[in-house]
């Protein structure tokens, strides 16, 4: 079995459950050979939106049978999210799925106010990497969403990174802090927001987790790195987590891994009250099948509902 059937199968596990996906603007191959393998593997129902013309042609040349799918007309590709956005809220679908349509167009159908689908932390960006040789995977973030977070947006982008975990088993994830030095300068801004998330993380503000930071990428990744630079930090040749502090190292990093390193990489947006799987029309079925499973697994996870029964005690105590 390899790490691909592997993932998948840690997902199944930590599935529950039927999923509802609604996808918006269907119009590629790949979306739908990703949909339709998900139905079967992952126990997925699915709602297809966008032009009738398109999602036809995609599927009869991707060889997907449509019957299985309940399939709704838009007009356009701002039409199709605001369809897909208002079948969520509705409570009809559990999941939010991108195709062929701007990204752009797709947050800003999501968090439209009055919809009240957006969350309470920081919407950001989850990358699963699976390691071509290794049984196991690793989660980085934020490759695809926040350019350059301040201190406070780093706190909830390493608090959604850790639900991420959570769902799939982790209930200790070692986070570290990707920084070019391990220890504080004040010339480089992301080693002090390292060393102030560490200690949040030891006081008891970010839980669920040990974060470890600044960190260089070869003492978070190699415990003999760290033997031969003395590094006796926790999370040191243990990491689960891989946090950026930029975008540009974080997308960098990913694709390095995907494109020279032959990782598979897959990935999903987090932080609003429904995962988003926001994919590239460059991702293989594989990629956008891997998404659709981090999503599903985001659904309803292990940590949420903990979260919903404490509300639930204070509101009726």
């Amino acid at each position: 079995m390899n790490n691909v059937e592997l993932f998948l199968k840690k997902a199944r596990q930590s599935c529950s459950g039927v999923k509802h996906l609604v996808v918006v603007s269907p119009h590629d191959v790949a979306t739908l050979l990703a949909v339709d393998h998900a139905r079967k593997e992952l126990n997925i129902e699915a709602t297809l939106i966008g032009e009738e013309s398109k999602i036809i042609a995609a599927a009869e040349q991707a060889g997907v049978c449509l019957m299985p799918f309940k399939v709704v007309i838009a007009a356009s590709d701002v039409a199709a999210a605001e369809s897909a956005v208002q079948l969520i809220a509705a409570g009809k679908g559990h999941v939010l799925m991108k195709g062929l349509i701007d990204t752009s167009i797709l947050l800003k159908a999501l968090l439209a106010k009055e919809l009240g689908l957006r969350g309470e932390r920081l919407l950001s960006h989850v990358a699963l990497l699976l390691p071509p040789k290794e049984q196991r995977y690793y989660l980085l973030t934020d490759a695809g969403m926040n350019i350059s977070p301040s201190l406070e947006a780093k706190q909830q982008i390493i608090e959604n990174a850790v639900q991420m975990s959570h769902a799939l088993g982790n209930t200790n994830p070692n986070v570290a802090l990707l920084c070019a030095k391990e220890k504080a300068y004040d010339k480089m801004p992301a080693t002090i927001d390292a060393v102030e998330l560490q200690a949040r993380n030891r006081s008891g503000v970010i839980t669920g987790c040990t974060v470890s930071g600044p960190l260089q990428l070869d003492l978070a990744l190699s415990a003999k790195a760290a033997a031969m630079k003395d590094c006796q930090d926790p999370v040191a040749g243990r990491v689960d987590i891989f946090v950026a502090p930029t975008i540009e190292v974080g997308n960098v990093f990913g694709k390095a891994l995907k494109y020279m390193a032959n990782y598979v990489y897959a990935g999903v947006i987090l932080g609003a009250k429904i995962p988003v799987v926001v994919v590239s029309r460059a991702d293989s079925e594989q990629e956008k099948l891997l998404s659709i499973a981090m999503a599903c697994v985001c659904v309803s996870s292990p940590r949420d509902v903990a979260k919903q029964a404490e509300r639930q005690l204070e509101v009726t105590s």
